[in-house]
């Protein structure tokens, strides 16, 4: 089942920004989550569906979650909320973006 942020990461963006999204990463192919006022946007309306994957992806891989994602690419470079909260809207679309790729290949 789809949730709500893959709802509208599907509705935002088509399969070739998807694939970018999987290949380049997120900060540099969204212009819609590269913004830290829009990425802050979507951690409060998607929070608990994050944290439920982010949960879920530690709990498949036998990880400590707070160990996970201190090993995301930019993870070193987080001072504060906003940018934690970054990190995690990137999370959730680069997953996904890599879900949407490999359902296609």
């Amino acid at each position: 089942m789809t949730n709500a942020f893959e709802k509208w990461m599907s509705d935002k963006f088509d399969d070739e920004s998807l694939y970018a999204v999987a290949n380049l990463s997120a900060p540099v192919s969204f212009p819609h989550i590269f913004n830290s006022h829009k990425t802050t946007e979507l951690y409060e309306k998607y929070k608990k569906e994050i944290w439920e994957t982010l949960c879920d992806d530690a709990a498949s891989c036998r990880m400590n979650i707070v160990k996970m994602i201190s090993n995301f690419e930019g993870a070193g470079g987080v001072t504060g909320v906003t940018q934690f909260e970054n990190l995690l809207v990137w999370y959730a679309a680069e997953r996904f973006a890599y879900k949407t790729r490999d359902d296609n290949d």
